[in-house]
């Protein structure tokens, strides 16, 4: 059990430590939409999932293929 003390002060830490990782995290989300302007080809992304694709179906139960379908 905690005191009433104990608890604001570990919910101000906390608080604090939130506003902390939104200020960190502003400037990351501006610089991934800043980079996602460059287009791939068709021909990559159709390779990737064909690998995917047969990766999955070696090596991946059935259970964990219902789940990557869904």
């Amino acid at each position: 059990m905690i005191t009433k003390e104990e608890f604001q002060l570990r919910k101000e830490e906390l608080t604090e430590r939130v506003k902390k990782l939104e200020e960190e995290k502003a400037p990351l989300l501006f610089t991934l939409s800043d980079d996602v302007s460059e287009e791939l080809p068709y021909e990559f992304i159709k390779s990737i999932l064909e690998n995917f694709s047969k990766v999955l179906k070696e090596s991946a139960s059935r259970e964990q293929q219902k789940s990557c379908y869904t």
